[in-house]
């Protein structure tokens, strides 16, 4: 029961606000602007670039009231040939007033994990987080409709496409450590959006619905359970004969419409993990039943099950830490597949940050892979069993006083592929290793930076070695108080095949930067490419790009 207090501390702080409403400006606007032109010029047989390119960017905002609404475009001149059936040049807004934000156009929105993530929708969504309470929906296009077209496209045939219509919601409560959120989603397919049947088996109509909970909780401080289960009803084909509504698909109507092709999967993942101040473990268990689609979500391997577990370690008052995750991982859970793969995973970190000055990490990394008998019989020569395991490791040191800061860095790295098949080994067998050290020198005074790197990396692969050599130069110089600043950058590579020279690749890139005003610059940068082969003597080629680029914040 609230008592009239709360009640009247809520009534006064919403009038509060009301009050400071007129007071605001009732409209503003800002963002940025941004004007770019290059050219490009080779001797190559093949250039990589167009002669000439231009491109106008902006990211204005505008401001009602406090409703802030942002903008984003950008526009070239190969914005106006662009071939590909599905519409990537998206136009959206999302404006939003502290807890309520409103989309439309091109957007994405996350409901859950495997229900809607990561898909681009035009329509309109909203989101409301008021307090510990979560609430959002959508209603939108995911695909437009595409006929077959057999003038077009790079293969000489565009796929068609449905019409996919799709919506879906989430309702939840809580906060970052305690909440239950339930999603639903449902996408379905227009029959009749196409002018006839695609003659492509795989492409037919396909209705969707997934749904499911995601939690997490928190209790007695140091110990935290996580899931996501989603449950996920597949129509394949909705132009197949509808299956009488018996008893015992009653409850599956209630959401979709039944046919031969329907079919239901699940996917999901539980976890728990416990932290105290020095140490911490972390177990998790994901599990994707065979054939799992939602059209909300970009399509993921099934048919699996991972077992995964992280440990972590902190020493020496917070500056050694150890991290690792270890894991397991089969599929073909459910026997249908031709071979069953089985991978182990071993990941293992060692960081040290003695003090701003010194730092270091060293890790290592085992992934094994088998492929062992599944449908079929399996004979030696194909049974597949690799080893993959690295090392890396990297040292950073701080030197000199503060106003003439010189750093130095150290890196190394080294990589093995291990084929446990005798029959296969002498072509996936493969060794990599690297080293290198890079340093760099400030002196602020000067308003001056000067770097210069140098590494080398050797590749052993099918009883054949490469080795590669590459040097880095860089200065950086700013004038006025920085409102010019001047930049080079210089690397040269060498390529060799055991000791025969294969080839080098020079370049080198000049910035400068101006401030003309408070809120403007204008910058120029000219890059000259030299590429030259020890084997084709005519493929060595040069290159030079030009570009400027004007920004405007207003």
């Amino acid at each position: 029961m609230l008592s009239p207090v709360s009640v009247l501390g809520q009534d006064v702080a919403r009038l509060k606000e009301l009050k400071e409403i007129p007071k605001k400006k009732p409209f503003t606007y800002g963002g940025s602007l941004s004007i770019g032109a290059g050219s490009y010029t080779t001797n190559a047989a093949t250039p990589r670039g167009n002669p000439y390119n231009w491109f106008i960017t902006g990211s204005p905002w505008m401001k009602f009231y406090g409703i802030q609404v942002p903008f984003s475009f950008t526009y070239s001149e190969t914005g106006r040939s662009l071939t590909h059936p599905f519409r990537y040049q998206f136009v959206g807004v999302s404006p939003y007033y502290k807890w309520a934000t409103l989309h439309l156009g091109y957007r994405t929105l996350k409901l859950g994990d495997y229900t809607l993530n990561g898909v681009v929708f035009k329509g309109a969504g909203v989101e409301l987080k008021p307090g510990k309470f979560r609430f959002a929906a959508f209603y939108g296009e995911l695909n437009p409709a595409i006929n077959p077209d057999t003038l077009q496209g790079d293969a000489g045939v565009i796929l068609p496409s449905y019409q996919r219509i799709a919506y879906g919601g989430k309702l939840g409560i809580g906060s970052s450590r305690n909440y239950v959120d339930f999603s639903y989603f449902r996408g379905k397919d227009m029959p009749g959006s196409l002018k006839e049947v695609p003659s492509f088996e795989t492409i037919r109509p396909m209705d969707n619905v997934s749904f499911g909970p995601e939690f997490k909780f928190s209790f007695l401080k140091h110990f935290s359970l996580e899931g996501n289960l989603t449950l996920s009803l597949l129509t394949r084909n909705v132009l197949n004969d509808t299956l009488p509504e018996t008893e015992e698909l009653a409850t599956v109507y209630r959401f979709i419409r039944v046919n031969t092709s329907t079919y239901g999967a699940y996917a999901g993942h539980i976890g728990f993990s416990m932290q105290y101040q020095r140490w911490g473990l972390g177990f998790r268990v994901k599990q994707v039943s065979s054939d799992f689609i939602s059209l909300g979500i970009n399509p993921i391997q099934d048919d699996l099950r991972e077992y995964s577990m992280s440990p972590n370690f902190r020493m020496w008052k917070g500056k050694v830490s150890v991290n690792g995750t270890y894991g397991f991982y089969t599929d073909n859970l459910s026997g249908k597949r031709v071979s069953t793969t089985v991978r182990k995973i071993y990941n293992t970190s060692v960081n040290l940050a003695y003090s701003q000055r010194l730092t270091a990490s060293i890790a290592y990394n085992n992934f094994g892979t088998t492929r062992n008998n599944g449908l079929i019989q399996m004979n030696d020569s194909i049974v597949f069993s690799i080893i993959n395991q690295s090392w890396q490791s990297n040292v950073n040191i701080g030197l000199g006083p503060e106003k003439k800061l010189f750093f130095l860095s150290l890196f190394g790295m080294y990589q093995q592929a291990d084929d446990q098949n005798i029959f296969t080994r002498a072509f996936n067998n493969s060794q990599i290793a690297m080293a290198g050290i890079n340093g760099q020198y400030e002196i602020p005074s000067w308003a001056l930076n000067c770097g210069a790197g140098l590494s080398a990396a050797r590749f052993e692969v099918a009883n054949r070695t490469n080795t590669t050599y590459n040097y880095q130069l860089n200065l950086r110089r700013s004038f006025w108080k920085k409102k010019l600043t001047t930049g080079l950058n210089s690397s040269l590579t060498q390529r060799f095949e055991e000791q025969l020279k294969q080839g080098l690749v020079f370049s080198s890139q000049l910035n400068v930067q101006a401030l003309l005003a408070k809120k403007h610059r204008l910058s120029l940068s000219c890059r000259l490419m030299r590429n030259t082969t020890g084997i084709v003597s005519n493929a060595a080629f040069n290159e030079q790009r030009i570009n400027l680029l004007y920004g405007l914040q207003f």
